[in-house]
């Protein structure tokens, strides 16, 4: 039936690449894996929206320092060369 069927929605290539976080709860480095090849624009964000941390990184795989974040919940945008975005939260524990 049409109500089955979702049109013109596909998943972007960050989220069929399998973009993963780990580990999650995190106390020092987050590792990203799945990214694409090419340029990719890290952003951390808070709970309240703030841009904690930025960083551009080429490649499959990258990391990010959380060391000196408090402990919390916060959101990863991911947005690659094509201006794709992906979103995924984590969790700093000390």
């Amino acid at each position: 039936s049409a109500c089955d069927t979702i049109t013109g929605i596909a998943p972007s290539p960050l989220e069929r690449g399998g973009v993963r976080l780990y580990p999650n709860p995190v106390n020092n480095t987050l590792f990203i894996t799945g990214l694409s090849d090419a340029s990719n624009e890290l952003v951390v964000y808070d709970i309240y929206g703030r841009l904690i941390i930025k960083k551009q990184t080429n490649g499959t795989n990258s990391s990010i320092d959380v060391s000196s974040l408090s402990d919390g919940v916060y959101n990863l945008r991911i947005k690659n060369e094509t201006g794709e975005y992906f979103k995924k939260r984590f969790v700093v524990i000390k």
